[in-house]
């Protein structure tokens, strides 16, 4: 699964509760890695923010955790419905995540995709929970929000400043501000075996089809023509078999995308 950083903060998407009536989603506080003097609240790190919140005083499903020094992995509750379920193994060494989502009521998965018109990335940010954590300024301000969040925001102003330093720390350590813009990407598809399947439609073999010289606009008999056209039907079978690598190269600069 490759994400792009636009699609994991899209910052175009409603804020979930208690931030829900805000009119403008910019405060003036920024994290210590911000050169700016305000952040903008984004939807996805506070549900993720909540799903922490939830799991540490045990009024919500979802489990998140650390499998290595470089591995965690993460159920996030999804609220599309009552037996759905967000799967998440990220690993940061390598910076990928491995998504999934799980309905416990049929057992189908289907693949992850976070995009403004899909899931939002809140499973993912989740997921980096861990990591996010071990750094002193998100972890002390994470606290300072679990104080607001189990006693019903009696300051909202300071819950507010609090997730918006989140938001801005979570954004600021994210961001790979040394891969430059504009850079040519490369498209790479790994298909796994039985991963698609492809089944002749009935009536719809080969044809092979001649013509002769003179056929169309063609009064001077200079032109003939010979080939063949059949019918197939191809179908996507299983979603986690097929995944799609983007990268940048040396090249990529001066290259065309494919």
């Amino acid at each position: 699964m490759s994400v792009s950083i636009n699609n994991l903060f899209n910052y175009s998407r409603s804020l979930p509760v208690p931030f829900d009536t805000m009119t403008n989603k910019k405060v003036k506080v920024a994290s210590m890695y911000g050169a700016k003097t305000e952040s903008t609240l984004c939807g996805s790190v506070i549900k993720a923010v909540h799903a922490m919140c939830r799991c540490m005083n045990g009024t919500g499903e979802g489990a998140v955790g650390q499998i290595d020094t470089n591995k965690s992995v993460a159920e996030y509750k999804s609220s599309v419905g009552p037996d759905a379920y967000h799967l998440v193994v990220f690993d940061a060494a390598s910076g990928s995540a491995l998504a999934s989502v799980y309905d416990k009521n049929t057992e189908l998965i289907e693949q992850y995709v976070a995009h403004p018109s899909q899931r939002d990335g809140a499973a993912i940010f989740f997921a980096l929970m861990p990591f996010l954590m071990s750094d002193a300024e998100f972890d002390e301000t994470f606290q300072e929000y679990y104080d607001q969040f189990i006693a019903g925001y009696p300051d909202m102003a300071k819950a507010t400043e609090s997730m918006a330093i989140l938001c801005d720390n979570a954004y600021r350590r994210i961001k790979d501000d040394t891969c430059p813009a504009g850079l040519a990407v490369f498209g790479t598809l790994v298909l796994g075996a039985h991963a698609y399947g492809v089944t002749e439609l009935e009536g719809g073999g080969l044809e092979h089809i001649v013509k002769q010289l003179g056929y169309g606009d063609d009064p001077l008999n200079q032109r003939a023509s010979v080939g063949w056209k059949g019918m197939r039907a191809a179908e996507r079978l299983v979603e986690q078999y097929m995944v799609r690598i983007e990268s940048a190269s040396s090249y990529s600069a001066s290259a065309a995308a494919n």
